[in-house]
This record gives structure tokens, sequence and C-alpha cells, in this order.
């Protein structure tokens, strides 16, 4: 006697996706500097967002980032020296070895903007 049950077609419900969501941010730059000119730079650039609810209750979620990069500037240099002020950061287009020669930051930008990353469409 074989006792496996077959499963028909219509038996199996596939769950269809019932919401989506998508949210993407093209650039968020966030400085805080004090009256004396001390400061902290934080830059987030290309991150997509995704988000999405199936008929069976199930939801999936992505985060895609681009770049991000921390900078200080502030000047303690006497109390402690240093040549990269990149506190943290994702794969940049350059070394940040190479970003710190000549203080030279703000190319992080114009790198980026070469690789096609801030274009808004």
């Amino acid at each position: 006697r074989n006792t496996s049950q077959k499963t028909s077609h219509s038996d199996i419900s596939a769950a269809m996706e019932s919401m989506y969501m998508s949210l993407s941010l093209l650039r968020l730059s966030i400085n805080v500097y004090t009256n004396n000119g001390d400061g902290v730079e934080a830059h987030l650039v290309s991150v997509v967002c995704c988000h999405s609810i199936s008929s069976d209750g199930s939801s999936t979620s992505r985060l895609k980032v681009g770049w991000f990069w921390i900078l200080d500037h502030m000047h303690y240099e006497a109390r402690y020296p240093r040549r990269q002020r990149l506190v943290c950061h994702s794969t940049l287009p350059r070394c940040a070895d190479e970003y710190a020669k000549g203080n030279r930051f703000g190319a992080i930008f114009g790198d980026i903007k070469r690789l096609g990353a801030l274009k808004s469409n």
C-alpha cells in the first residue's frame, strides 16, 4: 500500500506581494561645529531601503548603502596629533590615506559624483 500523498498544484497557495515600499536617499550630510570652529561631519550617500509584505504575512526588508564617512575636525592636535581625520568610513573610491594627503577630504564627493552616485534619476 502506498501511503505517500500527492499534492496537486491547487493545494499550494502562492504568497503574493501585498505591499511594497521603497525609500531612497540621495545624500544626507550632518555638520556639527562649535563656536571656535571645532566640529564633526557625517555624510551618507546613495541609500535605498525596501520593505515588502506578502499575503501570507511574511515580510522582507533590504538596505543598500552606497558610501558613508565621518570626518573629525576637532582642533586638539597638541594633545592628540594625527594625520587621518576619517573616523570611520565605508569603502571609498580611493584609499583613505590619499584623501588625508593635503587634507583633501572634499574630493570624496567629486570622486563619488564621477561614479554617477549623486544623479537624481
